[in-house]
């Protein structure tokens, strides 16, 4: 059986976050139980407010379209 993909992150964006820490620990102990981990910071996937006008004019945020497929290839997630 194929370990199970978990994505991490924290929910706060502040660069010495608590969440992000807990995250960080989480994902150790989603690794040492044997899952295939993924930790990301959403620093890195900067959003916008949702806007329909905007998405129906410029299309989807490159930012959202890239943390949706993480999404997608997880079987399960954490956030902190």
């Amino acid at each position: 059986m194929k370990p199970p993909r978990i994505l991490v992150f924290g929910g706060s964006l502040r660069l010495e976050s608590y969440n992000q820490k807990l995250a960080a620990l989480a994902a150790e102990a989603a690794r040492a139980a044997g899952a295939e981990v993924t930790l990301i910071s959403l620093r890195d996937y900067r959003l916008p407010l949702f806007d329909e006008d905007f998405e129906d004019a410029e299309g989807k945020p490159d930012a959202a379209k890239a943390l949706k497929e993480l999404f997608v290839g997880s079987d399960g997630f954490i956030i902190a």
